[in-house]
């Protein structure tokens, strides 16, 4: 039940681009999670967004699935990356990217109860963002305002992961 309810507050969030919520539904159902509106959209294919949309309020219902807050699917989000880094399983500026696209983003911006809020590891998160955007433009040594080095980066980086990867919500 756990991976279904992760997989409806990532479509609802819009978390995951590579998603396939019919295929989550139908992984469901064959570990005996049931509901009409669950073998309706395990049926559906990708491509049926209006359907698919239509069907989940429905399954939520149909299953009494506690659907968390953006805060917290974002932050659960985050900590996934950064526990796939911190394994080795993600590089360190894949990572970066999908953190700080994640605890940057506006909607979860916009909540002054946010889960990052009053941890120290996080208080220079956007420095950051703004050197891995600086990377991405091609503007890595331009300055230190950043960081140094990508070593630098990376050592804080480690703090940030660390704190995500701990942290549960």
């Amino acid at each position: 039940m756990e991976t279904l309810r992760r997989a409806i507050e990532d479509y609802l969030y819009e978390l995951d681009a590579n998603l396939d919520l019919s295929m989550v539904a139908a992984h469901a159902l064959t570990r005996g999670i049931d509901s009409p509106a669950l073998a309706e959209l395990a049926g559906l294919s990708r491509d049926t967004l209006y359907e698919i949309r239509e069907l989940v309020p429905t399954v939520v219902e149909e299953l009494s699935i506690d659907v968390g807050s953006l805060p917290e699917a974002v932050f659960r989000k985050a900590g996934e990356a950064a526990r796939d880094y911190l394994a080795g399983d993600l590089g360190f500026r894949p990572a970066v990217r999908r953190v700080t696209e994640l605890m940057f983003n506006r909607d979860y911006l916009d909540f002054d109860d946010r889960p990052d809020v009053g941890i120290d590891q996080f208080d220079d998160l956007w420095l950051l963002n703004e050197w891995i955007f600086a990377v991405d433009i091609g503007y890595e040594r331009d300055g230190v305002y950043y960081f140094e080095t990508s070593t630098d980066a990376e050592m804080y980086f480690k703090t940030v992961a660390s704190a995500l990867a701990t942290q549960r919500t």
